[in-house]
């Protein structure tokens, strides 16, 4: 191996993650290289910059803890509700909030479920008048006897939607009422 690739794995040996041959040839080369040698001391003492860096954890005398929980008041602390719980903790209006949110989605549920059913009911009586009347003309096509339509209608003969009557009262569901 050349100098590249002992420097390349320099951090990696520090760690301790190579195995122990690779270690032992990364030693041997560094004993007879004094350029890599130069390079691991410089990690060497970056590393332990770096950890002497870190903050030191604190550590007050009894004393000070005494003083630090004397102006803590025991009516500041509260007991602790696990998650979407704290929310009723923190304001006595939210679960009404709440009662009225989940009222007014169950309302509107019900609603659109009676309103879809409602229109469900006339496309079926629609849809059932329609398929009796198409059976009604198949028969009379079958029987070679031409159907009544008035003669300024003809082109509408295979329209669904047009009414061959004049009866406003109709309960189709496309009639604008």
């Amino acid at each position: 191996m050349n100098c590249q690739n002992y420097t390349d794995n320099l951090t990696a040996y520090l760690d301790g993650e190579l195995s122990h041959r690779e270690a032992d040839e990364i030693e041997i080369h560094l004993e007879s290289c004094s350029r890599c040698a130069h390079e691991r001391d410089s990690l060497d003492q970056a590393f332990l910059f770096v950890e002497n860096s870190l903050p030191q954890p604190l550590k007050p005398s009894p004393q000070i803890w005494g003083h630090i929980r004397s102006r803590i008041p025991e009516s500041t602390v509260r007991s602790q509700l696990p998650g979407f719980l704290q929310i009723f903790q923190t304001s006595r209006w939210a679960p009404a909030v709440a009662a009225v949110a989940a009222a007014l989605l169950v309302g509107l549920g019900l609603w659109g479920y009676v309103y879809h059913s409602e229109t469900d009911q006339d496309l079926n009586q629609y849809m059932a008048r329609y398929i009796e009347e198409r059976e009604t003309e198949e028969q009379m096509h079958q029987a070679d006897t031409p159907p009544v339509m008035h003669p300024t209608h003809m082109e509408f003969q295979a329209n669904p939607f047009v009414v061959e009557t004049v009866d406003t009262k109709s309960s189709s569901p496309f009639r604008v009422k």
